[in-house]
């Protein structure tokens, strides 16, 4: 099976007088499963690639006791698990 989907925050302003904005951003995820039989037992192999575009972005900004502050969002990654059902 094929996976995925998106991610979407509209744009986001660090403080409250609007002096500091980011913009918003939109990062695609993709995936598959495979699900088989590995010496008789039920067994599903998955892979994940998460910001598929190794998109930079803002994933977070506000303000905490009057400081502004900025989260980066996390680089392109992958994953790959395989699930066994003894």
């Amino acid at each position: 099976a094929l996976l995925g989907g998106v991610q979407y925050s509209a744009r986001k302003y660090a403080d409250r007088i609007a002096g500091a904005q980011v913009d918003g951003y939109a990062v695609a995820n993709l995936g598959a499963r495979y699900a088989t039989r590995i010496g008789g037992i039920a067994s599903t192999w998955r892979l994940s690639v998460d910001n598929l575009f190794d998109q930079r972005y803002w994933r977070d900004a506000g303000e905490y006791s009057g400081d502004a502050y900025l989260f980066p969002g996390a680089p392109r990654s992958a994953r790959l698990s395989l699930q066994m059902d003894f």
